[in-house]
């Protein structure tokens, strides 16, 4: 009986990490990109970009990394921004960590980078982004009026208080310049977002308050 149940566990902890189902979703041959019944044809001049964030950001990185090893498709640079000591030093991408569940310096270093990579993607490019949970307080940007120390001490206590997680992104999305869609206001290229969702309403655009 024990030997009948392994691999049925096996295969429920393998979708509940996201680079398995990357692996089992995601084909990639010649210069075409299959994602569950979505076809891409990317040109062959296109340059490719992978942006990761989250708390499993690296994992995910490194799953598209051994997706697309045996194409023709190659990534011409990547950023991953996840959560401390949740960096892979085997993975060959620039890797920013910051904090979570409040936001520190290290997130406003990681929203101004990946701000700044979003705009050095021109019109004939492709993004392929990866975003999990924990990317509201990992990955952050504010208008020049918000007072940074004064935000740390609001989510503070919003943290405390037991407010929901998709109440908590409805404020977070009111004072940021990358939520709500901030961070691809000015992407000009085609992108995929691959989107792992944490939020038990499964409702995505509550998934790290919806950068893309």
């Amino acid at each position: 009986m024990k030997e009948k149940l392994i691999p049925q566990i096996q295969q429920v902890f393998c979708q509940l990490k996201p680079e398995c189902l990357y692996k089992e979703k995601i084909l990639a041959y010649g210069f075409c990109l299959t994602i569950g019944d979505q076809h891409f044809n990317l040109d062959k001049t296109a340059n490719v970009y992978l942006l990761a964030m989250g708390k499993a950001a690296a994992f995910e990185a490194k799953a598209i990394y051994e997706i697309l090893e045996n194409s023709d498709i190659k990534v011409k640079d990547a950023l991953v921004i996840t959560k401390y000591h949740h960096a892979l030093k085997e993975l060959p991408f620039k890797t920013i960590e910051s904090s979570h569940p409040v936001v520190d310096k290290n997130s406003l270093l990681a929203g101004n980078q990946a701000l700044s990579f979003i705009e050095k993607i021109s019109s004939n490019d492709f993004l392929i982004f990866c975003l999990s949970g924990g990317a509201s307080a990992l990955v952050e940007a504010f208008p020049k009026e918000v007072n940074f120390e004064k935000i740390q001490g609001i989510n503070q206590k919003l943290l405390s208080s037991g407010i929901g997680i998709e109440d908590f992104n409805l404020i977070r999305k009111s004072i940021s310049k990358i939520k709500n869609g901030g961070l691809f206001k000015n992407l000009k290229s085609p992108s995929v977002s691959l989107i792992t969702c944490d939020i038990p309403s499964g409702n995505l655009q509550s998934v790290s308050s919806a950068p893309s």
